[in-house]
């Protein structure tokens, strides 16, 4: 998968009043800027997606578990705030490991628009933005 479909995915797991506004500033390295600095505190997630990760499983290992079970692959598409990560295609281990316990707000796209994982800036902001396929 590109990253512009992950990007795009992205966006179809936020409320619908908001998808086009966030896809346009997400396609625009000027505007992109401004849903980066969203990230640590977004709230703006479509409910039925939210799923928050239980205490006891918000480590690296269970959170890796938990999204190859819902259909994870191996790969990955890392959406933050932190240019380290921002816009990188990288294995789901490897982004998971980076991404916990950084609490910046990023986003790791594993199936474009029907799985992902983010984590605010908050503590305990780690939540699986999962969309049932029909």
């Amino acid at each position: 998968m590109t990253g512009e479909a992950h990007e795009h995915g992205i966006t179809l797991l936020v409320v619908p009043a908001r998808r086009e506004r966030y896809a346009a500033q997400l396609r625009h390295p000027k505007n992109r800027q401004k849903f980066l600095a969203r990230l640590p505190h977004f709230r703006d997630w479509d409910e039925p997606v939210v799923h928050t990760i239980p205490g006891a499983e918000q480590n690296v290992g269970a959170i890796v578990r938990r999204l190859r079970a819902l259909g994870a692959g191996d790969e990955c598409w890392v959406v933050s705030p932190s240019k380290r990560w921002d816009a990188r295609a990288m294995p789901l281990v490897e982004a998971i490991t980076n991404i916990v316990g950084e609490n910046d707000g990023s986003i790791v796209s594993c199936v474009p628009g029907v799985l992902a994982y983010y984590e605010g800036e908050e503590l305990g902001m780690r939540l699986v933005l999962h969309r049932r396929q029909q």
